[in-house]
């Protein structure tokens, strides 16, 4: 089923009693919460509930070109890279890559022999390895591809920004919920004579907190349901 922000919008409004009325004079009362303010208690629960569980799952496809060393990523949107390959167009096979850090250097297995070396950045060929290059916001392999080629990478990601009217990234009841107790928490402790109430807001952080080590993220599902974690 498909949850949308209009419908969440609803049942935070119903939940904390801020539906729509009017007055005994037939006129329009205004509301706690704009919809703009809900708006951004959504985006910041889901992105909360996101890092929390490291449930959101989104492959990135990038295109290098022989003798490129960097594409830049969408790498602040990233939480962790599960699984990265490089593929050939036209040869149809995806080689899985390791992950290694320049300022570490990276292991090497010479018949069996495994030894450690810092690598010759520049070197060309069939890469093997990638690194996170957090200063120029880029995915660097090595070796450098001697042809063109597409890394694919299957990330844990945060999500991208939500407008009104979107599907939502979670969907479960379970989802639902904590999504409404950090709304409900950010509401409370909004600014404002008639919506400050730090001890609510307090309670619904604390009520978060305590139900949220129950969710699962995707990736602790497929394992133990042993499923196997496929690249793409």
């Amino acid at each position: 089923m498909i949850y949308t922000t209009d419908q969440l919008t609803a049942d935070f409004r119903s939940d904390v009693f801020d539906l729509p009325d009017e007055d005994d004079e037939g006129n329009a009362r205004d509301t706690l919460w704009s919809e703009e303010d809900i708006l951004r208690y959504i985006n910041e629960a889901c992105h909360r509930l996101a890092s929390d569980t490291l449930a959101l799952r989104r492959t990135i496809e990038l295109n290098f070109t022989a003798g490129t060393a960097f594409m830049p990523a969408p790498l602040d949107e990233i939480l962790d890279i599960i699984v990265a390959t490089f593929s050939i167009p036209g040869l149809g096979r995806q080689r899985a890559l390791r992950k290694f850090d320049i300022d570490d250097g990276l292991t090497g297995d010479d018949y069996g022999v495994i030894y450690y070396t810092m690598p010759d950045l520049d070197a060309e060929g069939m890469p093997t390895h990638y690194t996170r290059d957090w200063n120029n916001a880029s995915v660097r392999l090595w070796k450098v591809p001697h042809i063109a080629g597409k890394l694919t990478l299957n990330a844990i990601v945060l999500p991208q920004p939500i407008y009104a009217g979107m599907p939502l990234p979670f969907s479960s009841p379970q989802d639902r919920n904590l999504l409404l107790l950090w709304m409900k928490k950010m509401a409370y402790a909004k600014q404002d004579a008639d919506t400050l109430d730090l001890t609510r807001s307090a309670a619904f952080e604390a009520e978060y907190q305590r139900y949220m080590p129950n969710r699962r993220s995707e990736i602790d599902r497929l394992r133990r349901d042993n499923a196997i974690l496929r690249p793409s």
